[in-house]
């Protein structure tokens, strides 16, 4: 597990160091990839942004081995379909719609999952607040991107919505990572040892009794 994490971290910032490159070109009008620029950029940009999210997922196969590997599967998907479509040229199809609804699933998702499994209960009250303002904005982007309704009539309360929506996951992002760090904090003060160990423990710490208490009969 550990060398897949350490292989797909290397691979990411690969993917991320290479787009990054290529655009910071094309803004300066240097493009040497012809007619397929925008499906490469698309690709690396997928890859290195399912990289990352392919990470978190992986963290919490330890917590939730079903959540992990369904996170992971979602994103891995996800890429997959998205590479797909830009290369086959699917335009407005149903296909990339459904592309690219399953692709904001995956990623809001792995947030939420995330967040929960670092969190547990704590701030749950704040947790469910955001998880529902976050469903919202999944479900009008969902139903924006088949059609279904126009967000240019609703754009301020979507944008309000949003902008609640990242306020709330970054808020809940710190709370995770603090209440990370007090566990780490706690578990130094901790020494942790086998099952064998702890036996071989329990077993001197009762000789040790049975001596004291030998010692105390003979000098009676």
């Amino acid at each position: 597990m550990e060398k897949t994490k350490k292989i797909l971290s290397i691979l990411t910032i690969v993917f991320t160091a290479i787009v990054s490159l290529l655009l910071i070109l094309a803004l300066f009008k240097i493009n040497f990839l012809g007619d397929v620029s925008l499906q490469i950029y698309v690709t690396l940009g997928s890859l290195a942004i399912g990289g990352f999210f392919a990470i978190s997922s992986l963290m919490m196969v330890p917590k939730n081995k079903i959540i992990g590997w369904l996170s992971l599967g979602l994103i891995s998907g996800s890429v997959f379909l998205i590479i797909l479509s830009v290369w086959l040229d699917l335009g407005n199809s149903t296909l990339l719609n459904i592309t690219i609804s399953l692709g904001l699933l995956s990623v809001l998702f792995n947030i939420i999952v995330s967040i929960g499994l670092d969190l547990g209960k704590l701030y749950l009250i704040i947790q469910i607040v955001v998880y529902m303002l976050v469903g919202i904005v999944d479900i009008l982007s969902t139903l924006a991107i088949f059609g279904v309704i126009d967000l240019g009539s609703i754009v301020a309360i979507f944008l309000t919505l949003i902008i609640l929506s990242l306020v709330g996951i970054i808020t809940l992002k710190v709370l995770a990572k603090r209440k990370v760090s007090n566990n780490t904090i706690e578990e130094k003060n901790i020494i942790k040892i086998s099952k064998e160990e702890y036996a071989l423990l329990i077993e001197k710490a009762k000789k040790y009794d049975e001596y004291i208490s030998n010692q105390n009969n003979q000098q009676k």
